[in-house]
């Protein structure tokens, strides 16, 4: 399974993608990042989700303002104060990222052997169809119902062992081939017996 496709990714994943974007040396032109730079990467991993949004919002806001109010009357502590917030989004940003990696990897890992078992299912389902199909198309006297066609694709598919792909019975395996079918196939009934 693809792990931008798991849940966790979904939900998370782009917030930290951008949020990693304010770590790089090169981010900026390689500048020191503005008061409103930091403040856009707190909020990009810790405002993604939960009820208390808005209040997390304010906090880190008035966090952050603070911050630039005390830089604003001491400039020489900006730098020290920047590069501080930086430190500390950064390194929340990686507690953050290894405990959403941890569980992309765990989603991954159960639903992967599940998308695995979906696919070899549907290339025994299409299996099923092609030979039905064959089958169908040498049947000259065209006397092979869906029902009896279902007991043949069953037995060559168990031969072709792929009996661990197969459904607990083989009516499944009769609306599997339902849909190709030739319409005399699909009549009601036993097939009439022919004198000779």
């Amino acid at each position: 399974m693809q792990k931008r496709l798991t849940r966790a990714h979904k939900a998370i994943g782009s917030f930290l993608d951008s949020a990693f974007e304010y770590t790089s040396p090169d981010f900026n032109g390689g500048s020191e990042l503005s008061f409103d730079q930091l403040l856009s990467m707190y909020s990009a991993h810790i405002l993604n989700g939960g009820n208390d949004i808005e209040a997390r919002a304010k906090l880190i806001k008035s966090g952050i303002r603070n911050f630039e109010l005390i830089a604003e009357s001491h400039p020489e502590l900006t730098t020290i104060i920047k590069d501080a917030l930086h430190n500390i989004g950064t390194a929340v940003l990686l507690a953050t990222s290894d405990k959403i990696h941890r569980e992309i990897e765990s989603e991954a890992l159960r639903f992967g052997g599940l998308s695995e078992k979906n696919s070899a299912k549907k290339s025994t389902i299409e299996r099923a169809k092609l030979i039905a199909t064959e089958k169908w198309a040498t049947d000259n006297s065209k006397e092979i119902r869906t029902s009896a066609m279902a007991d043949k694709v069953w037995n060559q598919l168990i031969d072709e062992g792929l009996s661990e792909q197969l459904p607990d019975n083989v009516e499944r395996v009769k609306v599997w081939i339902r849909g190709v079918a030739p319409d005399y196939a699909k009549a009601k009934g036993r097939s009439k017996k022919r004198s000779t």
